[in-house]
């Protein structure tokens, strides 16, 4: 016989928020210029943004972080091409 707390999924201890972050956040994290992300990101070759209002846009921390690793690797970020939008 099976109890209801075998049958439920793990909890993620290391489980990170979803965070955005600011323009200025990113580049400061970084430490590249906003021109020099504006044409990585252009390229894929950055994480894109997310439109979350009209005049705003912001970038995920996760991804930031894994553009970030994938750098200390020597490995080239990819983006996936995803198209983010998150205002209606």
């Amino acid at each position: 016989m099976t109890t209801a707390s075998e049958t439920q999924t793990p909890l993620r201890v290391h489980q990170k928020p979803k965070r955005f972050l600011t323009l200025h956040q990113v580049i400061e994290r970084v430490g590249i210029s906003r021109s020099t992300l504006f044409r990585m990101e252009a390229k894929g070759r950055f994480p894109h943004s997310y439109k979350v209002a009209d005049s705003a846009v912001r970038w995920l921390e996760s991804d930031i972080d894994e553009f970030m690793s994938a750098c200390v690797a020597g490995r080239r970020w990819e983006s996936t091409g995803k198209v983010r939008n998150l205002s209606r």
